[in-house]
């Protein structure tokens, strides 16, 4: 559900050494563009072809990650994401949430 809603997406334990990262397909699949850290040997091959296609960014630190993310999502350099001009967004998500 959220990847679906979601223009970017920052798959988390890649900003710290020793966790790996997490796989990039699933967000990317839904048209999300990822954002990770430096650390992502779990996912590496993965990283490196959504990367090369401009599908993927890595940012080194929290600081980085805030700029890039702001940067994205100000500059429409993000993808509209599948739900854009949904004018019944909000309550269609609030109702999926309560059903969780």
């Amino acid at each position: 559900l959220w990847f679906s809603l979601a223009r970017v997406v920052f798959l988390g334990g890649s900003l710290k050494d020793g966790i790996g990262g997490h796989n990039p397909l699933e967000p990317a699949a839904f048209g999300a563009t990822v954002l990770t850290g430096p650390h992502t040997a779990n996912s590496e091959a993965a990283f490196a072809g959504l990367i090369a296609a401009g599908a993927a960014h890595r940012v080194a630190d929290a600081a980085a990650l805030a700029g890039r993310v702001s940067d994205l999502l100000s500059g429409g350099a993000a993808p509209p994401g599948p739900a854009a001009g949904d004018p019944d967004l909000g309550r269609r998500v609030a109702r999926l949430c309560l059903k969780l």
